[in-house]
């Protein structure tokens, strides 16, 4: 073989490999992982006045059939609504913590199989508006994590 079929033939070899990275990279972004824990979500009541303390329960749920040991969940909150009334999980850690123009409350659990830990506190409105809250559950350490949110319309 030649010195410029050598070439050619090396140059075929590299845009082969190359087109199999990018095939090869681009399937495995395409299958999304499954998150292992599930977030919900709910307001009581969902309607409110001003001044009305409104619970919020924040759930996270183990959907393995295996211990989860380190479990992160949270509910963030619009400054708008007051907080108050903690009830942590059994065995959780958790924090309450202002961030940007939001307040964000959170628990580190550990669960077992197909087990749900419940986060629960109450809100109060100050001012009338929509209210948008949102929940997040994953097994701390991934980047699996599950959304659910509740609206408080507040007239």
């Amino acid at each position: 073989m030649t010195r410029t079929g050598r070439r050619a033939m090396v140059r075929l070899v590299l845009v082969v490999a190359a087109l199999g990275v990018s095939l090869v990279m681009s399937a495995g972004s395409a299958a999304a992982i499954p998150a292992n824990v599930q977030a919900g979500l709910s307001l009581s009541p969902t309607n409110a006045a001003v001044g009305t303390a409104v619970q919020v329960s924040a759930t996270a749920t183990n959907l393995t059939a295996v211990t989860i040991g380190q479990v992160s969940m949270g509910v963030d909150i619009p400054t708008t609504l007051g907080y108050g009334g903690l009830v942590r999980p059994a065995h959780a850690t958790c924090r309450a913590t202002f961030v940007t123009n939001h307040r964000l409350v959170y628990c580190s659990v550990s669960l077992a199989p197909h087990e749900t830990a419940t986060l629960g506190f109450t809100v109060t409105p100050s001012a009338a508006g929509s209210f948008t809250l949102r929940a997040y559950a994953r097994q701390t350490y991934t980047t699996n994590d599950t959304y659910a949110t509740a609206t408080l319309t507040v007239p």
